[in-house]
């Protein structure tokens, strides 16, 4: 089975398979004893090393669709493919049981939510290990590859701190940092500078610019920031759950 590109507006044109294609999907839950469609038969394609922002009003399906690719939420109908290694078949992730899908979460999606997220208690380079601990791998490796990360979000001097010894922009580079950690090629971020100043929100958005742009890592953003088009290859709008033209 092989991911067709479709034609959305504002779509990049890649020789190669979407890493993620999603025809079709519809995201129905109840609320209060209604029915709320919070995406209505979304067709996207997302492509391998861009960096995406879904920007939209509240309510408009932006939170829906980032869980949908994450594998926290299913679609209700349609087809959400993912294709994380193009030499293989893709994955229908509304078809995977819990297992599979918990165990694709942890070794090729990373996420970055508006609240850090941090264990108060450990260290930034204990929190950006915690991930590969869960996963079995050996402590030493871990917290090398923490302080790999760390480094390679500037804070390599700030490994020993605990969060509450850390500025906003700085404990948000550390759950970047995690997000990492275990070298995921899907960065999933949700509002990740609603908790800064726009001082720090620009150096969050730069640095997510430069982990798509230099390790062809594909990076999706929820957000409600207009500063953040500049460092966008592409930005779609959600609107009552559906992509605007």
């Amino acid at each position: 089975m092989s991911i067709e590109p479709t034609s959305v507006s504002g779509s990049l044109p890649s020789p190669m398979a979407p890493l993620f294609a999603l025809r079709g999907v519809t995201r129905r839950f109840e609320r209060g004893g209604e029915v709320v469609e919070a995406l209505r038969g979304v067709d996207l394609d997302v492509a391998r090393g861009e960096l995406l922002l879904v920007m939209g009003p509240s309510g408009s399906g932006k939170s829906t669709l980032l869980h949908l690719l994450g594998g926290l939420e299913r679609p209700t109908s349609g087809a959400l493919l993912f294709q994380p290694d193009a030499r293989e078949r893709p994955l229908d992730l509304a078809a995977l049981d819990d297992e599979r899908l918990a165990a694709l979460r942890r070794r090729t999606l990373g996420f970055v939510f508006q609240e850090f997220h941090l264990l108060a208690t450990l260290t930034a380079q204990e929190n950006v290990a915690l991930p590969l601990l869960l996963d079995g791998a050996r402590e030493p490796d871990a917290r090398a590859a923490a302080g790999r990360r760390l480094a390679q979000v500037g804070l390599a001097a700030r490994a020993a701190h605990l969060p509450d010894q850390l500025s906003g922009g700085e404990r948000q580079r550390v759950a970047i940092a995690r997000a990492l950690v275990a070298d995921p090629p899907v960065l999933l971020c949700d509002e990740p500078t609603g908790s800064l100043d726009s001082a720090r929100g620009q150096e969050i958005f730069a640095l997510l610019r430069e982990l798509a742009r230099g390790e062809r890592r594909t990076v999706v953003v929820v957000t409600h920031d207009p500063a953040a088009r500049p460092f966008a290859d592409r930005c779609l709008t959600l609107r009552d759950g559906a992509l605007a033209p």
